[in-house]
């Protein structure tokens, strides 16, 4: 490999990032290797762990990212929007569009993430990460709004999906 002209670390950062995200998309986390990073992002493997300690730190970053998107997608529908129904609306498109954006990624962001801020065995990102996703449950208190308990408002929303599906099936 030649010299890199010399770059901000957040480059280099942002290349590997780039490229391991492309091949776990492709290949699953667990199927890519550090050497496989590595050769895509045009880096040898020493490098890489110049910019990053494991794989885990990368994947880490990679769904900070995405939850930061996720975040910004539902900050805007709440902003933009004053009634219920409009922010729900908009919410659940946020939803939709950052599935599609980040099919990958979109049910890790879901589950519930487990870290023991106790241990100190955790990584910045993951911390973030999960202070993101309280900000995010904090901002989506729409279902207090309609005077549903999590499981009422939860059930509503799927009876409403699927009456829209009955209705198209019919044809009307």
């Amino acid at each position: 490999m030649g010299r890199r002209k010399k770059e901000p670390r957040s480059v280099h950062r942002e290349n590997i990032v780039s490229a391991a995200s492309a091949l776990f998309m492709e290949r699953g986390i667990a199927a890519t290797s550090m050497d496989d990073i590595a050769k895509a992002a045009g880096y040898s493997k020493a490098t890489l762990y110049v910019y990053f300690e494991n794989k885990e730190e990368i994947v880490g970053i990679l769904v900070l990212n995405s939850m930061k998107k996720l975040y910004d997608y539902i900050s805007s529908a709440l902003i933009q929007h004053k009634t219920t129904k409009a922010r729900y609306d908009f919410i659940c498109r946020g939803l939709v569009q950052y599935q599609e954006e980040f099919p990958f990624y979109f049910k890790m962001v879901l589950d519930k993430i487990n870290i023991d801020f106790e241990s100190k065995n955790y990584l910045p990102e993951e911390r973030e990460t999960y202070q993101i996703g309280e900000e995010i449950n904090e901002k989506i208190k729409i279902k207090k709004s309609m005077g549903l308990s999590k499981i009422k408002f939860l059930e509503y929303g799927f009876s409403l999906v699927y009456h829209s599906i009955a209705i198209k099936e019919k044809g009307l």
